[in-house]
């Protein structure tokens, strides 16, 4: 399991996620879970593939999916996000001019996914792009798979935001995060939710905080 810091500079970074951050990561670390609403915190989840053609293959097919979501994003913003969208983007923007925060303990998702040595950590995932696993060929609706995802040891979940790689959209993640909720109580209880998307700019962290993820999935490339 590869760990990560965010770190607050005075240098101003592109215009992506608005953080004023600077990442660092274990040489073969790409990917990160950025924490809502406020944390600073994140951990590594996958290395790099060390074959240099399909590293360049990938490359080739994310160049093509960000400017896809980029075109996205634009046609969200132009349409105007929603209210709870804007305040939590005011929230992120905030950071700009802020002082650093202190150290904050480890929340919920962190403390699921980071346990002690010698244990396995579980992220289940929600995708429209692998029905052809299910009997009928149609993906169960969350409110199936998550109860499913509980009682078989999930930690967490992961919805996969991205029409275009996972078929879903922040309406299945608001479901997903609805369902985890109605478990309030149960045992195995709720499980955290984390956004998986192509994240190109700050408004989609923000609309995932907006419909209750507790987290969200971003590539080292992006911060």
């Amino acid at each position: 399991r590869y760990h990560c810091s965010l770190n607050r500079t005075t240098d101003r970074p592109p215009p992506l996620l608005r953080h004023d951050s600077t990442m660092r990561l274990s040489p073969c670390a790409s990917l990160f879970f950025l924490t809502l609403p406020s944390s600073i915190r994140g951990f590594a989840v996958h290395p790099p593939s060390p074959s240099t053609s399909t590293s360049t293959s990938l490359h080739a097919i994310g160049v093509l999916a960000r400017r896809a979501k980029e075109a996205d994003v634009r046609a969200y913003v132009l349409a105007g996000p929603d209210p709870a969208v804007l305040a939590h983007l005011a929230t992120i923007s905030a950071f700009d001019d802020a002082p650093p925060p202190p150290d904050a303990p480890p929340g919920p998702l962190q403390s699921a996914l980071t346990r002690r040595r010698g244990t396995v950590s579980i992220v289940a995932e929600y995708t429209r792009r692998t029905a052809a696993a299910f009997v009928g060929g149609e993906v169960p609706p969350p409110e199936i798979l998550g109860e499913t995802f509980r009682e078989g040891g999930a930690h967490a979940v992961a919805v996969a935001c991205d029409p275009r790689t996972g078929g879903c959209t922040y309406d299945d993640l608001a479901v997903v995060v609805g369902e985890q909720a109605r478990a309030v109580g149960d045992v195995p209880g709720p499980l955290p939710v984390i956004a998986a998307d192509v994240v190109v700019d700050a408004v989609q962290v923000a609309r995932a905080a907006a419909e209750g993820a507790a987290a969200v999935l971003v590539g080292a490339g992006t911060v």
